[in-house]
C-alpha cells in the first residue's frame, strides 16, 4: 500500500470513528427527563492508546423505563407481580444518535442544524438493559 493511500484510510478511518449511531452507557444521575450518562465504548485516536468517552448530559424519552418482577404474598399465597421503576445512577442504557444537532428540536423548536451529523453529544436513551 502506497504512502498516500495510508493516509487516505487513515483520514477516512478517523472520520468514520466521529461517526456515532448508538452505544452503551452507565447511568452516573437522574435528573427529571435528563441523565448523565458515561459511555462504555473507548475512543482511540490513531497512533494513540484508548481512553474513556467524555460523561455527557442527555434527554431519556418518556417510555423508558426498567421492568422487573417482584413477589408478594397475597393470602398465604405467594403470587409474582410485574414491577416497573425509572431508571437509576448504576443502569446500563442503550443509546441511539440523532442524524442531527437536537439542542432546539428538544425544546419543540423548528432549527437548520449546523453542520455536521451523528454527533454523540445529540444522544437520546431509549432503553435499558
Amino acid at each position: 500500500m502506497s504512502e498516500a493511500s495510508k493516509v487516505i484510510n487513515g483520514i477516512i478511518e478517523q472520520k468514520l470513528l466521529n461517526l456515532h449511531t448508538a452505544y452503551f452507557a452507565t447511568v452516573l444521575s437522574v435528573n427529571g427527563n435528563s441523565a448523565k450518562i458515561q459511555p462504555l465504548n473507548m475512543i482511540k485516536a490513531a497512533g494513540q492508546s484508548g481512553k474513556k468517552q467524555a460523561v455527557l448530559t442527555v434527554p431519556v424519552l418518556k417510555n423508558v423505563c426498567k421492568l422487573s418482577t417482584q413477589k408478594i404474598k397475597i393470602n398465604d399465597v405467594e403470587i409474582t407481580i410485574p414491577k416497573v421503576d425509572t431508571i437509576a445512577a448504576g443502569d446500563i442504557v442503550y443509546c441511539l444518535c440523532a442524524e442531527r444537532d437536537i439542542t432546539e428540536t428538544k425544546k419543540g423548536k423548528f432549527s437548520i442544524p449546523p453542520s455536521g451529523h451523528h454527533r454523540i453529544s445529540d444522544s437520546v436513551i431509549v432503553g435499558v438493559i
